[in-house]
């Protein structure tokens, strides 16, 4: 009978321990990864709904410059790249 302490023993435990710090990681990666893509997707969306809002009155009296304001104010916003309004 073998003892607890032979190294077959030990080696069943590392590679059990770290089998499910694998998998754990993996989890948390994959989970983070979807958190992660729905908040930037709900934070697009959320700035175009604003400046849709924002813009639109410009839009109607044809101010050119207010709408570079609102486009201006926009670009604080982090890793927007562009930003276009169009009109209707």
């Amino acid at each position: 009978m073998e003892s607890i302490h032979t190294p077959s023993a030990g080696l069943v435990f590392f590679s059990n321990h770290a089998g499910h710090h694998t998998w754990l990681g993996v989890f948390a990666l994959l989970f983070q990864r979807n958190f992660l893509y729905k908040q930037s997707t709900k934070s697009a969306f959320d700035l175009a709904t604003t400046l849709s809002f924002s813009s639109a009155s410009w839009v109607l009296a044809d101010d050119v410059v207010g709408l570079q304001e609102v486009l201006r104010g926009a670009t604080q916003t982090t890793d927007l790249k562009f930003a276009i309004v169009q009109t209707p």
